[in-house]
């Protein structure tokens, strides 16, 4: 289409260096951690959901107590 009318297209390409600066990397960093907490809250719905679904009552509340037993010493001493 350029060079129907008339137009010369000069290509350029160069390899530029980026300096990632501290605040950046304290960004990416907090997006990876906010990333892996949804992935292992999903992980965990989908654990749950599939007992859930296989209808066994005692393998359901032994998941739950299991998991609350694990996550509230964790929830327990986060220092908010």
């Amino acid at each position: 289409m350029f060079e129907e009318n008339g137009f010369d297209i000069y290509m350029h390409h160069e390899i530029i260096e980026v300096d990632i600066s501290e605040k950046n990397k304290a960004e990416r960093a907090l997006k990876h951690r906010q990333l892996v907490v949804n992935e292992l809250m999903e992980k965990t719905r989908d654990v749950y959901w599939r007992i859930k679904k296989k209808g066994n009552e005692k393998q359901t509340g032994a998941f739950i107590r299991d998991l609350k037993s694990r996550l509230e010493p964790i929830l327990y001493n986060a220092k908010i």
